[in-house]
């Protein structure tokens, strides 16, 4: 149903985060024709939640039925890695 708004659930290493509704418009979704477009969403994140040295497994689910949107769950690598001398 690519003309409906959908409630997504986001979370970050079985941690459950928020749900918010897709009704933000995505140019690039328009243009390839799926659906209207207006199938983004933001969720801010409380500062300090990721960690730069350590990876963060994000997921997006859809609310109804729990199945993950294409991508999830995503790997956040990260940022910084600590080299210790031999």
């Amino acid at each position: 149903m690519p003309d409906v708004s959908l409630w997504v659930l986001i979370g970050i290493t079985g941690r459950m985060l928020g749900r918010c509704r897709a009704i933000q418009f995505r140019e690039d979704l328009a243009v390839e024709g799926i659906g209207t477009g207006w199938h983004g969403f933001t969720l801010d994140l409380p500062a300090g939640l990721l960690s730069p040295r350590q990876a963060s497994e994000i997921f997006v689910r859809r609310e109804g039925d729990g199945a993950h949107l294409p991508g999830s769950p995503y790997v956040l690598e990260p940022a910084l890695r600590i080299v210790r001398d031999q």
